[in-house]
């Protein structure tokens, strides 16, 4: 919703369930749980099992108008709860980014991330059953890309960040370059494999053509365990 002119609110909210040894919810199980969360991942309303695995966000923009417009924007996340609170968003994670339409003839878009450690990670206890590798799919993380940037169950936080200059030139479409860096943190608690610094570099050109976009770009990069890509696509 927008509150007054140039200034977005949005929320989110996803509950997955079922499943292993969190199975055998019933429909008033995951209705509880999705406006109890906390409850639901501590006593399970008194099974003793999780119910259902959850992930919030909430996300604010700004837009200042002026002689050199910008947009200021941020969103706060968080993987279940915490402290036994249901507003309190537990292993967060927030991103805070600034964008300028019109920097002379290009655009420019510069973003922070920062991810706790746990992210995604989600150990036994008694009263912790079920969800033993987080909110994934098939062993892929979804919520964060950087869910995946590490050996799959480790609980390492970790920050990256993201420039991206945009440019249409006189002869038409558009040209973007985009230069991505993650770091995970070295913590003497939940850092085991000796991650490297990620960067990850594109550039690509699009041109409408009847109603699409015809273009190419080119990938290159170094991943978080230290090996080299490249890729080539078309669109």
């Amino acid at each position: 919703f927008e509150p007054m002119a140039g200034w977005s609110i949005s929320a989110q909210r996803i509950l997955i369930f079922g499943g292993g040894a969190a199975g055998g919810q019933s429909v008033s199980d995951i209705f509880q749980a999705f406006f109890n969360p906390s409850k639901a991942q501590t006593s399970g309303f008194g099974s003793s099992h999780v119910v259902g695995k959850q992930e919030a966000s909430i996300t604010s923009r700004f837009l200042f108008p002026g002689p050199v417009p910008f947009a200021v924007y941020a969103e706060y996340t968080g993987n279940d709860t915490d402290a036994g609170r249901n507003y309190l968003f537990g292993k967060p994670v927030l991103s805070m980014g600034i964008h300028f339409p019109h920097v002379g003839p290009f655009d420019v878009t510069f973003e922070d991330s920062h991810f706790a450690p746990t992210w995604y990670v989600h150990t036994f206890s008694p009263v912790q059953t079920g969800y033993g590798d987080g909110i994934t799919n098939d062993g892929d993380s979804f919520g964060g890309w950087f869910g995946d940037q590490r050996v799959f169950g480790e609980a390492v936080g970790g920050r990256s960040n993201l420039l991206r200059v945009g440019w249409e030139p006189p002869f038409g479409g558009r040209m973007e370059a985009q230069l991505r860096t993650l770091v995970n943190e070295d913590d003497a608690v939940y850092w085991v494999y000796s991650y490297k610094h990620e960067v990850m570099g594109a550039l690509s050109y699009a041109y409408p053509w009847h109603g699409y976009a015809v273009g190419a770009e080119v990938d290159v990069g170094r991943d978080v365990f230290g090996d080299h890509y490249t890729r080539l696509e078309g669109f």
